[in-house]
Order: structure tokens, then C-alpha cells, then sequence
């Protein structure tokens, strides 16, 4: 393959224990969640799990795993608009401890064809 310059893989390391919130509770409390972005996160040596724990405090955070590679975890996180998504974003997940630079990789809705 030619033309394909560099790769970047993740796996997950399990961690359901954290994030076994009622889903349909939580979705008849909040409504459906039109925005949604996985989140990478870099964070200091020795603290994935930490980071790990602090984004299960989120309600937006839907699920988060440890990876491999560069970067330590990834998170998925929906909200009900693109208002509340920038928020928790900008000021929930990077204001926490522990974490050094993150990428945001927002998730498009289905466009009509």
C-alpha cells in the first residue's frame, strides 16, 4: 500500500465496571444525544487509570478504555447538542488532573443521500 504514510492503532483494555450506568434511564432523563466525539487523551506515565476513573464522574461520557500506542485512553462522549458536547469538552475532560493533550474526533450524523 503505497500511498498510506503512517498508521496509529488502539486496543482497549476492559474497564465496563466503571461505566454500568442505566443507558435507558439516562435517556429518558437527558433525550436522545445528537452530538457525539471520541476523545483521545494523553496523560502523565502511571495515571491512564486515574484519568480513567475521573471521566466515569462525567454523565457525557459514555464509555472509556486504556490503550496502547500514543495515546493512553480513548472516550466516547455524547450529548443532546453541540452546545453541551464544547462544554464538557473544553471544560470538563480537559480540566481534569493528569492529562497532557487530547484529540477530539467528532462524530457526523448520518447525512441524507
Amino acid at each position: 500500500m503505497p500511498k498510506i504514510h503512517s498508521t496509529v492503532t488502539l486496543t482497549r483494555s476492559e474497564s465496563g465496571e466503571l461505566f454500568q450506568t442505566s443507558e435507558k434511564l439516562i435517556g429518558m432523563m437527558l433525550g436522545p444525544n445528537l452530538a457525539k466525539a471520541y476523545v483521545v487523551i494523553h496523560c502523565d506515565s502511571g495515571e491512564e487509570y486515574s484519568t480513567l476513573k475521573n471521566l466515569s464522574h462525567i454523565p457525557e461520557v459514555k464509555e472509556a478504555d486504556v490503550v496502547f500506542g500514543f495515546y493512553d485512553v480513548i472516550c466516547k462522549v455524547e450529548a443532546p447538542d453541540e452546545k453541551t458536547l464544547n462544554h464538557v469538552l473544553t471544560k470538563a475532560i480537559r480540566s481534569l488532573p493528569h492529562i497532557k493533550t487530547s484529540m477530539t474526533l467528532n462524530i457526523l450524523n448520518e447525512q441524507e443521500s
